[in-house]
């Protein structure tokens, strides 16, 4: 089945017809592009892998995109300036049976203005191979496996034709499987988590030598409300700015980060809400960190410092600052995690009625801080299924 795309559509409605081809709300394709990505198979892991695409997919469709953002980016007032998560589209909709053939995916990544897949992106996200010799053009290769399947109990034969459009390559087809799971499909979906191997962390979960042991589960949590007690936001800007991590080098899209502006007396207090999903049990979360892309001034001229509210009434506890930024130059990821207790991690010392409160402050901070994206990655650890 293809999409008919033509090279002067606007990319967003491109999307928009594919995910419409799939028959799924915007919603049940967020949670498909998950699904699909918590239990890839080991060799289609591997293959982008290669290709440096895996872990942007992880965490694109582990949270970061949400309804609102699809909503976006469909109606093409948000575009998708990440080629690694485009080329992730690429594959989740190829997987989904709905974008077939590499003219489809070549029009598809230029409309979003990334040009073509090179060869290695093309075999990783379509599955295209180079014919061996004397093979027929629907000749699978041998060591084409079959992916897990949405409730555990069914796999993808080798019998759907599958054939990658022109070329006539084999590539995996798990549509039909991922819609017939029906609930117990959507059951086995952990919200938008992402699965981890705790062991090494470079393979599939069935690899442990424990399989029933504790898993390593990571989740990301997107800002749910933003307040500003003392200074402001930019003009017009809002926390959806700090949903997607999409700024490069010294870019500055006034729509896709939000500017923190300090009052005449060069303080600002601000707050962000991040709601803890019900299905993370707070006993078993192992850590909490906090993932920023920021760019601004240095801490000596400026001094911006992000704290977490704790539970029990007992202040704010320091999570980081800008001491890393180069002022004004290149954007600055960070990472900050939240202090652990003498005994271990304790996540209710951060809750509050399942909230996480972190705050943004500026004291003689003269000179403004863009944030691009900031997210809390919260871990945990739960029985691997059989």
């Amino acid at each position: 089945m293809t999409t008919s795309v033509t090279d002067n559509q606007p990319w967003g409605d491109v999307l928009r017809g594919y995910r419409q081809r799939t028959g799924l709300t915007q919603g049940q394709f967020i949670e498909q592009l998950s699904f699909l990505v918590a239990h890839i198979d080991s060799n289609d892991r591997s293959a982008l892998e290669q290709i440096a695409v895996f872990d942007e997919a992880a965490i694109y469709f582990s949270g970061v995109l949400d309804s609102p953002t699809l909503s976006r980016l469909e109606k093409g007032s948000r575009s998708l300036n990440s080629r690694q998560r485009c080329i992730a589209l690429i594959w989740g909709l190829n997987r989904l049976d709905v974008l077939d053939g590499l003219d489809e995916a070549n029009t598809f990544l230029e409309l979003a203005g990334h040009g073509n897949l090179t060869s290695a992106e093309s075999g990783a996200v379509l599955g295209l191979v180079e014919p061996e010799a004397n093979a027929g053009p629907d000749t699978k290769p041998a060591t084409e496996t079959a992916p897990e399947s949405a409730a555990g109990s069914t796999s993808v034969a080798g019998d759907h034709p599958g054939t990658g459009g022109e070329s006539g390559a084999p590539r995996r087809k798990l549509r039909s499987v991922l819609l017939a799971g029906g609930a117990v499909a959507m059951l086995a979906i952990l919200a938008v988590a992402v699965t981890v191997n705790a062991g090494d962390g470079g393979g599939d979960a069935e690899t442990q030598s424990d399989p029933a042991g504790p898993g390593l589960q990571s989740h990301v949590l997107l800002v749910d409300e933003l307040q500003s007690a003392t200074g402001e936001l930019g003009n017009g800007q809002t926390l959806v700015g700090l949903h997607e991590q999409d700024q490069r080098g010294t870019s500055d899209i006034w729509p896709q980060f939000v500017k923190f502006l300090a009052d005449d007396t060069g303080d600002y207090l601000g707050y962000r809400a991040y709601y803890l999903p019900e299905h993370i049990p707070t006993g078993s979360i192992t850590g909490i960190r906090l993932q920023l892309h920021y760019r601004g001034p240095d801490y000596e001229t400026s001094p911006w410092v992000w704290e977490v509210q704790q539970s029990d009434a007992a202040g704010l506890v320091r999570l980081g600052d800008n001491r890393d930024s180069l002022w004004w130059q290149d954007w600055t990821e960070a990472s900050f995690a939240f202090p652990a207790d003498g005994d271990g991690f304790d996540a209710s010392r951060y809750l509050q009625d399942g909230q996480i409160w972190v705050s943004l402050s500026g004291s003689q901070a003269f000179d403004t801080l863009d944030v691009d994206y900031e997210a809390l990655i919260v871990e945990w650890t739960e029985p691997v299924p059989n």
